[in-house]
């Protein structure tokens, strides 16, 4: 488990947010388990994670967001992701399975071309997203015949 504390000002060029401050504790951690069973070794895994928007997310190129001058007020990401899988081992073979899932509430998302009343711009916003994926792997090493 760890917390991380992340400080930002609005000071950098004229903008909207000069002279505002914000000053955030984010959280961040992973548990994992395995086991072996004979040539297989199963584990799982959950974590979740904070992260704060950086520079360009927050102001750069005059960032701004959809219904403001200022994208300062975006919100942290939020991932939470659990993960499973089994590797086999024989010999010089391995056979791995595994699968993960993730949920990310206030993913940071930079629009370009978006359309704000007259004018176009790129705004920053939150988003909510979910990704998955399996995979499967296999490798052998192959060794010369011996004389």
């Amino acid at each position: 488990m760890r917390a991380s504390r992340c400080d930002s000002d609005g000071r950098h060029g004229a903008n909207p947010t000069a002279g505002m401050e914000r000053s955030e504790t984010l959280l961040s951690g992973f548990v994992r388990y395995e086991h072996a069973l004979g040539p297989a070794t199963v584990y799982a895994g959950a974590g979740y994670v904070e992260r704060f928007p950086d520079y360009w997310e927050l102001l750069g190129g005059g960032r701004e967001s959809v219904d403001s001058l200022s994208a300062f007020a975006t919100q942290p990401e939020k991932t939470t992701q659990l993960d499973t899988g089994v590797v086999f081992e024989r010999g010089a073979a391995t056979l791995s399975l595994s699968a993960f899932a993730s949920r990310v509430d206030d993913y940071i998302l930079i629009e370009s071309n978006y359309a704000k009343g007259m004018r176009i711009t790129s705004v920053t916003r939150n988003v909510d997203a979910t990704t998955w994926a399996r995979r499967a792997t296999c490798r052998t090493c192959w060794r010369p015949a011996g004389p």
